[in-house]
């Protein structure tokens, strides 16, 4: 079997009072989302409900009910149509990715250029203070100007919006 890509996850998840407060079938579902959408914790999925059924082994009426749970409280954001999935605070709980380290930056602006122009998109990247990935640099081509990576912060330092101890939105 092949390892394919990591996934980390901080530990303080678990003792998150909002996740706690969370049914066992929502939290289950956060860790399939967390490794299915990857270090940005936004993406474009097809038949997500199918392939979370298989991968947590709940049923339909589970993964439902547990993904109705996440959109009610906060969790997670799931775009008009569907199709695009965004663990609210995937970036808050992810140790490989910090903002404020301008190559991660750098890639995480790419990663949305190359989703589907969808208002969920231009909200991600709003809430984690990212340049509008549908703007103009787009059409200039995928080059991103050097103000838009600079902003100030050492690298290395948490980069979540609020603060590292917020809970998720609810």
């Amino acid at each position: 079997m092949k390892r394919g890509e990591y996934r980390g996850i901080y530990a303080v998840l678990h003792g998150d009072e909002d996740f706690q407060k969370l049914s066992s079938e929502a939290r289950h579902l956060i860790y399939a989302l967390k490794i299915e959408l990857g270090r940005s914790g936004i993406e474009c999925v097809m038949a997500f409900r199918d392939h979370l059924r298989e991968v947590t082994n709940l049923t339909r009426g589970k993964v439902e009910k547990g993904l109705q749970e996440l959109q009610d409280t906060g969790w997670l954001v799931v775009d008009e149509i569907g199709r695009i999935l965004w663990l609210r605070n995937g970036l808050k709980f992810e140790p490989s990715v910090s903002l404020k380290n301008k190559n991660h930056r750098s890639s995480i602006i790419k990663h949305l250029r190359g989703l589907p122009e969808r208002p969920i998109v231009r909200e991600f990247a709003k809430y984690y203070s990212l340049p509008d990935p549908f703007g103009i640099v787009k059409a200039l081509g995928d080059t991103t100007p050097q103000e838009e990576l600079e902003f100030g912060a050492e690298e290395g330092q948490n980069d979540t919006p609020q603060d590292v101890g917020a809970s998720a939105p609810g």
